[in-house]
């Protein structure tokens, strides 16, 4: 029997060929589509799953909040006396590791390349249970001159060779043994553990700041003793902060400028909103956004597929009643069209997952991640693919097969037509719901395309273009000779200048430090941006108060002796942005000049009495996402690790050339890094901009999917009414009048599909966009084009 249907199914689709293509390219490309996102999904849900137990190991982050209590940033930068502070006051804590990535230029040889290394306390392995394929974990942090690499690393450095006992040379000073090779981490981790070694030494800075509670560089990772709840430990964060930190240290109390909370690594990637360069994050939010997007796709094709079945059985009607005269029972006929449904279901997954396949290298491309279509060695994916085939069947096929089995032998014989009734309204309803998805998901799309495009072209408040951003040169070894440097640098034609600075544009990393006045109740904290005389100039940030720094007067520039007592007051200069006078309680920026408040510096800087010169207009250095932060700007030479050079309209790639050679010249034992801004720009939206047009492909594909399956439907209809048009033309209707009734009768539904469309998508984008500082306002023009698009295509 079960041969009988396949063999009537088959017969009956090569009969009903372009019901066949419609439905089989509609299912397949729907399918496609939902399998590419949920591929999409599964890879970001797998983030540490390479690691055991990683739901056991938690990371520590810092909220900081804005004048009116408000997180406006978070970050994973949290203080270095935290990990003391946890170990002897949280007794539920286990393991606690301090972790701080820097760069570092590693030499073998004649290969020379910049690195990223972390800095780590001795029991890393401890809570980091990482594969080492040579040597041992229990050897590497023993000694600060000692190193474990990946696989990777390994490889770069020395080849074919055993690297257990060899030796590179770091920063041109310390010469560090290898003594453990461990597996390459995957992709899907935000960890990019690389290269580990003990906290050095040699870096003043670095072992300085671990005991300093108001320099948040490094992250903290810990884990619990069994039988601890996270949730417990995340409730008194606050006032566990506020009773371990000294009374003098001038943010006090913590919670009105900043919070912590942990979560687990296994979480971070979704939920870690860190805004870090280390932690990208896609957020949950984009996952479930993403299986959403998913199901109305496969929805749509499923509503194209019973509206085509429900209309196309009416030509089955004579058969379905010779069948039951026959003695054909309504289950029979059941399974005989439940067969014929999953044999097109069969044809369409086999051309979806061929479209798959053939999507997949300009995907993972697109993307930027290494995605793959393991459906037979995930098992998730595989038990996935085994449940979806059957939903999609029943889905698909349920109806239309008790629609087909319910006709009346008697009354369809006789009549000539079905006897299943006036479906008419249920296939204008499935249109109705097929083009509502569409439209929803092509206003969605439009919406968010056009808020990154407003993120990447928007007016930040400085000038980004032609402008290089220069890394190391703070280190120990450019900066004896980087004032020589510069000198001969701006001598070159096309270069309009250079300026110094702690932070390059775009870095998402915090510095703050305390604040205290005495019209300040209790202090406050603010985040602090060295730069160098002409900043402002460099990147035209307009003052609107007061001046800039002037290197002709001595207190403009802050440069304590290194170690300098922290009761040591010196005075200094300070051009504060318009976002920090609500923080310093201010009420105008031309009140601001003259006014002195104290800055905690930490660090060997002692403090200084900062004397406001200037204020500045808000400029974006970062996320759009974030709202400006309030900002002080003073001289600090120390801390200058970044440099920006600005060039000549169309001067570049010539000058860049130009610029390397002199790099070289004054430092040929370090790699130049360097960075455009306005691609570092760019980039800051990259992979939000690509998730964009990825929904907005989708959203294109429903509309298609629904259009498809609307030329099907007019045409069959065209087809059955061939007698009423004959008739109306007897009677005098012209071709264009039954063209314009033929196209009300199918616009209808799309009109109402705009209806329904409309304020749910106008809903969720609203709500979208609250989660930027800087956004662009809903126009009804963008629900009127896409609408009016959709109602032309139909």
């Amino acid at each position: 029997m079960f041969k009988n249907y396949l063999v009537t199914a088959f017969r009956s689709l090569m009969r009903q060929k372009m019901f066949a293509l419609i439905n089989i390219a509609g299912l397949a490309i729907g399918l496609a589509a939902s399998l590419l996102i949920l591929l999409f999904v599964r890879y970001e849900l797998s983030y540490e799953s390479w690691l055991s137990d990683a739901d056991q190991v938690y990371r520590v982050s810092t909220m900081w909040k804005g004048p009116g209590g408000e997180v406006g940033a978070q970050a994973e930068w949290v203080p270095g006396p935290l990990r003391q502070a946890m170990i002897e006051h949280i007794p539920e804590v286990d393991e606690v590791v301090r972790v701080r990535r820097v760069q570092a230029i590693f030499k073998r040889g004649d290969v020379l390349f910049n690195e990223t290394v972390s800095g780590a306390d001795s029991n890393f392995f401890e809570v980091f249970n990482l594969e080492f394929i040579m040597g041992e974990s229990s050897r590497v942090l023993l000694t600060p001159n000692t190193i474990a690499i990946s696989e990777q690393i390994a490889t770069k450095y020395f080849g074919g060779e055993n690297p257990i006992g060899q030796t590179i040379l770091v920063d041109n000073e310390d010469v560090l043994e290898v003594v453990g090779v461990f597996k390459d981490l995957p992709e899907n981790t935000e960890l990019n553990f690389d290269i580990i070694r003990l906290f050095a030494p040699s870096d003043p800075f670095i072992l300085q700041v671990l005991e300093e509670w108001n320099s948040q560089i490094l992250q903290i990772y810990f884990t619990l003793k069994d039988g601890a709840h996270l949730s417990a430990l995340n409730a008194n964060f606050d006032n566990f902060l506020i009773s371990v930190i000294p009374d003098d240290t001038p943010e006090t109390p913590v919670t009105d400028n900043y919070s912590l909370i942990a979560l687990s690594i296994a979480d971070a990637h979704l939920y870690g909103s860190t805004g870090s360069d280390f932690m990208p994050g896609s957020g949950i939010k984009t996952v479930i956004t993403f299986s959403m997007v998913a199901l109305l796709v496969v929805a749509v094709a499923i509503f194209n597929f019973v509206n085509s079945s429900t209309a196309y059985a009416e030509l089955r009607a004579k058969e379905v009643a010779m069948r039951k005269v026959l003695g054909a029972g309504c289950t029979q006929l059941m399974w005989q069209f439940l067969s014929e449904s999953a044999l097109l279901c069969l044809f369409a997954f086999i051309v979806a997952l061929m479209l798959v396949e053939m999507a997949m290298p300009g995907f993972r491309i697109f993307l930027d991640k290494p995605i793959q279509s393991n459906y037979f060695t995930d098992p998730l994916l595989f038990a996935g693919l085994l449940m979806v085939f059957p939903l999609v069947v029943l889905g698909s096929g349920y109806y239309p097969a008790i629609y087909l089995s319910k006709f009346r032998p008697a009354r369809t014989l006789m009549s000539n037509q079905s006897a299943g009734g006036n479906k008419a309204g249920l296939r204008n309803i499935l249109v109705l719901m097929q083009f509502s998805v569409s439209i929803g998901l092509a206003i969605v799309a439009t919406i968010i395309h056009m808020q990154f495009d407003f993120a990447t072209n928007r007016d930040l408040g400085f000038e980004k273009e032609n402008k290089i951003i220069l890394r190391d040169v703070g280190s120990d070894v450019t900066k004896p000779r980087i004032e020589a440097f510069e000198r001969e640098l701006e001598r070159l034609p096309g270069v309009r200048g250079m300026v110094r600075s702690f932070y390059a544009i775009g870095d998402n990393n915090n510095m703050g430090h305390g604040i205290s006045a005495d019209w300040i109740e209790g202090g406050t904290f603010a985040r602090t941006a060295p730069v160098d005389f002409g900043y402002f100039d460099l990147y035209q940030v307009p003052i609107i108060a007061g001046r800039s720094f002037d290197r002709n007067r001595g207190n403009d520039s802050f440069n304590p002796p290194e170690g300098s007592p922290d009761d040591q007051i010196l005075p200094a200069s300070v051009v504060i942005n318009r976002a920090a006078l609500p923080r310093l309680e201010i009420a105008s920026a031309e009140e601001a000049i003259g006014k002195t408040f104290i800055l905690d510096m930490g660090n060997g800087s002692g403090q200084a009495a900062m004397t406001i010169i200037g204020v500045v207009e808000d400029f974006r250095e970062k996320n759009i996402r974030q709202s400006v932060q309030p900002t002080t700007y003073f001289i600090q030479p120390r801390w200058f690790f970044n440099a920006t050079i600005s060039l000549e309209p169309g001067s570049l790639p010539g000058v860049m050339e130009e610029i390397q050679q002199v790099w070289l010249t004054h430092f040929p034992d370090v790699p130049l890094r360097y960075q455009m801004l306005d691609e570092k720009m760019q980039g800051m939206y990259a992979s939000e901009k690509r998730r964009s047009g990825l929904l907005y492909a989708f959203a294109m594909l429903a509309i298609a999917i629904s259009a498809m399956g609307l030329y099907g439907l007019a045409s069959f209809t065209a087809v059955r009414r061939t007698k009423e048009v004959g008739i109306r033309k007897v009677f005098g209707a012209s071709s264009l009048r039954i063209t314009g009734m033929m196209i009300q009768q199918f616009s209808r539904p799309v009109l109402l599909a705009n209806l329904v469309a409309w304020p749910v998508a106008w809903y969720f984008m609203q709500d979208w966009l609250t989660g930027f500082s800087y956004r662009i306002e809903i126009e009804p023009s963008i629900f009127l084009g896409i609408g009016f698009g959709a109602l032309a295509l139909s």
